[in-house]
Parts: structure tokens; C-alpha cells; sequence
């Protein structure tokens, strides 16, 4: 467990208290519904599922708060779900599909006015004036006895098709449609299609461009641990805003906060801030943060080099040496996961 911990950007150690601290803060907030844009467990685990899904019931019984969910790349038929004890690991169940729409029935799938029969997508009615299109690219083969997924997303031509009916069908019932999924589809820096595919759609911009002419011009998503906002704009000139939500055990921990008003919306960021057990809780989520990428780029920077065209490895081993440009793009990765465009002298120390 240590050992993944010292590999890794996620306070797991003390997630269930963040989780506790934000429903908290959530629950006081006064809004009407809760968003979750997948990554529900750390890799699948039955337990955890079943463990946020109680959490999430007791926010709807104590308030008016509707509750919203969809998969993420580490939920469904995970390999790697196994619980920790002393320095070895055994195999826990995962879910499959069944298993999560059964878990996280009261959390949209009740709910829904439609449900894609080759997916866990679902679409919902936000009031009298949204519906919200929650859509699951995830990559998974749905064996929870042989499990196996994958990091990356796509979506099936079938799920797709479906998603761009149920924009249709929103709009012609005199409702804005809004996206919900967990990779994103507007890409939120220059080098993600290149160092960071992963963590976009496959072709995301024609799928992205399909969805903003149809009709739907705002989606939530998460997977990259950054709070982000980026827009498109297609050749039709229709424009798809792609609303980032960091990791809750991602420093700085975020909750965003959506208002939508017409075809108008803002957001605001708040930070979890204060977290039981801990009395400066944002100082160590960032010392975390900072310590975990010193090893991430450390792993990551030869291969960057290779991919960017770099051969020598003399000159790779180099340029990996030279701390003052570790110490940057440590800085660098910190700020984009805060949703800042520069970094700050604090930052990059």
C-alpha cells in the first residue's frame, strides 16, 4: 500500500474522510443535484461501491439533493481490485454491469426516461427545462470473474447513436440537452491528444463536433484530476463547452458549483478545506500532491523525451537529471490539477 501511495497522486489514505467532508459541505450548499462524473472507487471494488452508494442515500434522505452517477475507467470488471494486508494484496470481487446499475439504482438508473440497452448511459430530466445525457465511453469487457479494462475511452457506434437520438428527443420535448461522462471530449491543454490521449475520447473531435451540432453544447467530465473549462467550436460554428471537475483525492480537492440559467451557465470552485483528522488539511494534500509527481515525472520524462523524437540517451539521461525543469513541470502538473493557467513562485517551489 505504501508503495503505491509513494507511485501515485491520490489521498487514499484519507479518502473516506474527504468524501464525508464534501457530501457534508454539498449537503449545505443548497443545490438541487449532485453530479458525479465517474471514478466512483479506486479500482472497482464491490465494498467501495456499496460504501458510496450508502453515503449517497443518506445525502437524498437528509436532503432534497438528487444524485446523479455514471462509471469511470477504474469501476467496471477491474483486475486490479484487491484489498491491502500487511505487504500483500488479495483479489476482491469488481462489478459488472448489472451489478452497478443494481448498486446505483437510486442515483439515476430509477430515474431515467431512457436507458441505452449497449452501455450504462442513461439520460434524466433536470426540472422542466434540461435533460441530462449521462454517456459511458469506458472500455471494459463486463466479466466481473475474468475481469479486464482499459484506461483509454470510446464509444460504440451503437451508445453513440443513441446518445445523438436523445438529443433529438430532448429537444423536441422543449428541453436543453446536457452531457455528463467520464473522458474528456474538448481537450484542456495543448500536449493531451499527444502525452495525455488517454484521457480523451477516441476521436474526440469528431465525436465532440456530432454532439455540439446536434444540440448539445455542454458536457461534465473528470478522468484527468484537473478543474478545467475548454471550449470547440465546429465547422457549423456550433460551440461544445467540456467542464472539468478535479479528483475529490487529487489536492486541491474540488467541488464545482453549476448554475444554469437558459442557454447561459457559470461555475464556481470551492476546496475541500478541512478534513477530520487533520489540521492543516490543504498543506498536506499539497505536500502529497508535490511529492507524488516528483516520482510520476521522474517515471514519465524519459518516455516524453523518446516520444517527442528524442534518440540520444546521453542527452535523455541529461535533460532528466536537470532538477530546475523536474521542479517545473512538478509545478506545472500542480497548477493544472488547481485549474490555474500560470504557475506561481509557490507553486513551482
Amino acid at each position: 500500500f505504501e508503495q503505491y501511495l509513494a507511485s501515485d497522486r491520490k489521498l487514499l489514505k484519507e479518502s473516506e474522510a474527504i468524501l464525508d467532508a464534501a457530501l457534508s459541505e454539498i449537503a449545505q450548499s443548497g443545490v438541487k443535484y449532485l453530479l458525479i462524473s465517474g471514478d466512483l472507487t479506486k479500482d472497482g471494488e464491490k465494498v467501495n461501491h456499496e460504501l458510496l452508494a450508502q453515503k449517497l442515500a443518506e445525502l437524498e434522505a437528509e436532503t432534497n439533493i438528487e444524485v446523479f452517477v455514471i462509471n469511470g475507467n477504474h469501476d467496471i470488471s477491474n483486475s486490479h481490485a484487491v484489498k491491502f494486508n500487511g505487504d500483500t494484496t488479495e483479489s476482491v470481487a469488481t462489478v459488472n454491469t448489472e451489478d452497478f446499475k443494481e448498486i446505483y439504482n437510486d442515483f439515476g438508473y430509477a430515474q431515467a426516461v431512457a436507458q441505452d440497452p449497449n452501455s450504462l448511459s442513461y439520460a434524466v430530466d433536470l426540472g422542466e427545462d434540461y435533460r441530462l445525457i449521462v454517456m459511458d465511453a469506458c472500455i471494459y469487457n463486463n466479466d466481473a470473474a475474468n475481469p479486464a479494462q482499459e484506461t483509454r475511452g470510446e464509444f460504440k457506434n451503437e451508445t453513440l447513436n443513441w446518445v445523438l437520438a436523445q438529443i433529438k428527443a430532448a429537444i423536441k420535448d422543449g428541453r436543453r440537452p446536457i452531457g455528463m461522462l467520464h473522458h474528456g471530449l474538448v481537450q484542456h491543454t495543448a500536449i493531451e491528444p499527444t502525452m495525455f490521449s488517454e484521457y480523451l475520447v477516441k476521436d474526440y473531435e469528431t465525436v465532440a463536433a456530432k454532439l455540439a451540432d446536434a444540440g448539445m453544447n455542454l458536457v461534465f467530465t473528470g478522468h484527468f484530476h484537473s478543474q478545467d473549462a475548454a471550449m470547440m467550436t465546429t465547422k457549423n460554428g456550433s460551440v461544445l463547452y467540456d467542464v472539468e471537475t478535479g479528483s475529490l483525492v487529487t489536492s486541491p480537492c474540488p467541488i464545482s458549483y453549476v448554475a444554469l440559467n437558459g442557454d447561459s451557465f457559470s461555475y464556481t470552485a470551492t476546496h475541500v478545506t478541512k478534513v477530520a483528522g487533520y489540521e492543516n488539511f490543504p498543506e498536506h494534500a499539497a505536500d502529497f500532491l508535490k511529492n507524488a509527481m516528483a516520482g510520476l515525472v521522474d517515471n514519465m520524462l524519459p518516455n516524453a523525451l523518446r516520444a517527442l523524437g528524442v534518440t540520444d540517451e546521453a542527452q535523455i539521461a541529461a535533460i532528466c537529471s536537470n532538477e530546475n525543469l523536474k521542479a517545473l513541470l512538478v509545478g506545472g502538473f500542480v497548477a493544472h490539477y488547481a485549474g490555474d493557467e500560470t504557475i506561481d513562485e509557490a507553486t513551482a517551489a
